[in-house]
């Protein structure tokens, strides 16, 4: 995600690390935060280190995150996903479960992935195979 306009992406924002105005970090941890998490964050194309953890987040696992080909660190834990997908998603008036997307197979840089503290169910998608540099 790239600034643009009189603001720039600065370090000096809590909970922001950025480098030549792009955003490589964005730790919003024990923050407060609730509702669905947004597929808007797949239009960060420089994220590195992506940590939400501890907040009151519910809903699915948005798909496009699968996107951010330059994630290396999620953390998600100790928050209510994998609930219902908000109204907009449903598909045939189905509101989904909490499932791992099979898209985030693409996130082949990633190598930490916290998702425990949820409720999330079902197996690993077979598209994660290719996540070799996974470790914990």
């Amino acid at each position: 995600w790239l600034w643009k306009g009189s603001l720039a992406c600065v370090d000096g924002w809590t909970g922001v690390r950025c480098i030549n105005d792009r955003v490589m970090e964005l730790d919003l941890s024990h923050f407060g935060l609730s509702g669905y998490l947004s597929e808007e964050l797949s239009k960060m194309s420089s994220l590195e280190i992506l940590k939400l953890e501890g907040n009151g987040f519910n809903g699915r696992l948005p798909e496009t995150w699968g996107q951010i080909r330059t994630l290396k660190h999620l953390n998600l834990s100790d928050n209510s996903i994998g609930g219902k997908h908000p109204p907009s998603k449903e598909i045939n008036g189905n509101p989904g479960s909490g499932v791992l997307p099979a898209e985030w197979g693409s996130l082949t840089e990633l190598e930490v992935l916290d998702v425990s503290g949820n409720r999330l169910v079902g197996e690993l998608p077979y598209h994660w195979s290719k996540l070799s540099n996974l470790r914990s």
